[in-house]
């Protein structure tokens, strides 16, 4: 999972909207969320049956959590769906041999997305919000 903390005058809905704006665009169907620790969530996926059936089925998770200083911890990781692209990249490897390169495809973009997710809250926050500071957490 990769972690941004944001320190500027914003709120957890506008990061939310920004990232379900942003995926939406795209064609993603997003959902907002509660987590189990109660942090605000936003997930994202593009699917279909012939997503599912390649690998090449996408999903993203972003929690926001509130920091004690009034900063905002970021998390974005593979959401929920993500076990089906594995299961499914992995199914289809074993039934059709054909189909390998579209299902690493779709495992190397999965794995790319919690960087992409964090990299665009972190643009659109510095547009909206010029004072903004974005901390890379390791």
């Amino acid at each position: 999972m990769k972690k941004i903390i944001v320190k500027c005058n914003t709120t957890e809905e506008e990061i939310l909207q920004s990232a379900t704006a942003y995926y939406e665009s795209l064609g993603y169907e997003t959902q907002q969320c509660v987590t189990e620790n109660g942090e605000t969530c936003m997930q994202a996926r593009k699917t279909s049956w012939v997503r599912n059936a390649t690998g090449m089925s996408y999903a993203i998770r972003l929690v926001v959590r509130r920091t004690k200083d009034n900063s905002y911890e970021l998390s974005a990781g593979w959401g929920k769906w993500a076990d089906k692209v594995i299961v499914g990249g992995i199914a289809v490897f074993i039934a059709f041999g054909v189909l390998v390169i579209p299902t690493c495809v779709g495992i190397i973009n999965q794995i790319r997305l919690p960087k992409q997710c964090l990299d665009y809250v972190s643009q659109a926050l510095k547009l909206a919000h010029p004072e903004c500071r974005i901390y890379q957490v390791v």
